[in-house]
């Protein structure tokens, strides 16, 4: 296994944001004697700001273990019970990634961690469902342009290089270092994403327990950089070519670059990125 949101999501701006000024259909960035406008949605990374109904707002980035963690405007929204995303996830916490204590998918007991819950001999609660694998996924002509749903209440995982507008890029290109998204949908309704895959190996199942994403998640960054990097394990017992040959070798990656993104529908939440070597 190797490495959208079509609004309100995050792009990484180089230009210096001199004012929040509101322009009609996004926001002014001054940059020298230059201005323009950015779209709703837009990042700007150089004073944590991210464009929002046409004026600038403030987003929040934390650093937890070997994560940074941005919380996004949408965060903050009430969902219409009086709560937030963040009450919830505020709570969660972010471990360091462990490939080695996942050498198996979060879909069945793993001895190794004994705080992974296990039920009714081999039920694991707050894991998830390994379903739709496909590889060579979405893309067929170079630079073509896939749309990418995720279901409400299921997450897609995908290892490969990758462009999506709004959102971010990865490539690989020599550096030995994979790269993974991971697109976690919490929301009633069905996100959309555009962009660039480039014949990566995907995912696209359930989660069980939207209450312990923390420990899914946690769980399936682990394994993916455990396979990604041919580490022992079932799929790679020590030894043998790496599946996929990741990073375009058979010895698999030396790194990944790992982004996780949380979403309601087309509502950007949470975003975590960590690169493991």
């Amino acid at each position: 296994m190797q490495r959208a949101l079509v609004f309100l999501v995050v792009l990484v701006m180089t230009a210096v944001l001199v004012a929040p000024v509101v322009a009609q259909d996004g926001c002014n960035v001054v940059s020298g004697s230059q201005v323009f406008t950015v779209r709703d949605g837009t990042l700007n990374d150089s004073n944590g700001l991210v464009c929002r109904n046409g004026e600038w707002v403030a987003v929040r980035t934390e650093q937890e273990s070997d994560w940074e963690v941005t919380w996004l405007p949408g965060a903050e929204l009430d969902r219409g019970d009086g709560t937030t995303f963040r009450d919830d996830a505020g709570d969660w916490i972010w471990r360091e990634v462990a490939p080695e204590l996942w050498p198996t998918f979060p879909n069945e007991p793993n001895p190794l961690v004994p705080e992974f819950r296990v039920v009714n001999n081999n039920e694991v609660p707050d894991g998830l469902e390994n379903a739709n694998q496909e590889s060579n996924f979405c893309q067929q002509l170079a630079g073509e342009s896939c749309r990418v749903p995720v279901a409400a209440r299921h997450y897609f995982y995908f290892s490969g290089d990758y462009d999506i507008p709004n959102l971010g890029s990865c490539e690989e290109d020599g550096s030995s270092v994979g790269c993974m998204l991971v697109i976690v949908n919490v929301g009633e309704v069905t996100s959309d994403f555009t962009g660039v895959f480039q014949q990566g190996f995907r995912v696209h199942a359930r989660y069980w327990n939207g209450e312990t994403l923390d420990m899914a998640i946690w769980a399936l960054t682990s394994h993916g950089v455990n396979t990604m990097m041919n580490m022992d394990s079932v799929l790679n017992p020590d030894g043998t070519a790496n599946a996929g040959a990741n990073c375009s070798v058979p010895t698999g990656c030396e790194g990944v670059h790992i982004r996780v993104l949380f979403v309601s529908g087309n509502e950007p939440l949470l975003m975590l990125e960590n690169t493991f070597r």
